[in-house]
């Protein structure tokens, strides 16, 4: 009887030790959306950008200009949200900036290509009107860039890239940009706004 009652004594102790609680860790040593959180990389962003940058080698025919169009301006909201997604997950500005400035120069280019997109279209619509309406998504483009742009030193080679093609069609357009460091959301709303007149005052 005593042996056996060892026996069962020795059962119960592993019993216990196999039922023993682990440890809740602190939420102090959980992982918090800094450098080292995973989410904090330019994985997203790049794809955002390819994407772009696919439209771009692929203009759009006169039957698909409203689908890219609708396809573009859900491209831009994807990237205002990432931006977002960025802000909270990246702890340091070190690892912030310069996917953000890509980001911007990657919205600044969707942009650009809405205008191209309303270019045409108004020049079969409403010709008079096509540059107004044209120029308020350049404009839009050109205040993206100016937010990419750091106050200090050069800016990235994709915002770099994007301001010369930007640039070059606001030429096209007789839109005055205006310096990169002056780029107010005034002068972006009234650019817009004097597109709105001019399409308002298209027939039909």
């Amino acid at each position: 009887m005593p042996a056996e009652l060892g026996t069962i004594l020795r059962i119960v102790l592993m019993l216990l030790a196999c039922l023993a609680v682990v440890p809740v860790q602190p939420a102090s040593a959980l992982p918090s959306g800094g450098p080292e959180s995973p989410r904090c990389n330019a994985r997203v962003a790049s794809q955002l950008e390819d994407r772009v940058r696919e439209f771009q080698k692929h203009p759009p025919g006169e039957a698909d200009w409203d689908a890219r169009f609708d396809a573009l301006r859900q491209l831009v909201a994807e990237e205002t949200q990432e931006a977002n997604v960025l802000e909270s997950a990246c702890a340091q500005d070190r690892d912030l900036t310069p996917i953000e400035a890509d980001l911007r120069a990657s919205e600044a280019r969707a942009y650009m290509l809405q205008s191209d997109v309303t270019l045409l279209k108004y020049q079969k619509s409403c010709p008079d009107a096509a540059p107004a309406v044209a120029s308020g998504f350049l404009a839009a483009a050109w205040r993206a860039l100016a937010l990419a742009t750091p106050d200090e030193g050069p800016a990235s080679q994709s915002v770099t890239a994007t301001s010369s093609e930007v640039e070059s069609r606001a030429a096209l357009l007789k839109l005055a940009l205006p310096p990169v460091r002056d780029t107010s959301n005034y002068w972006l709303t009234t650019t817009q706004k004097t597109g709105e007149e001019a399409a308002a005052r298209c027939p039909g």
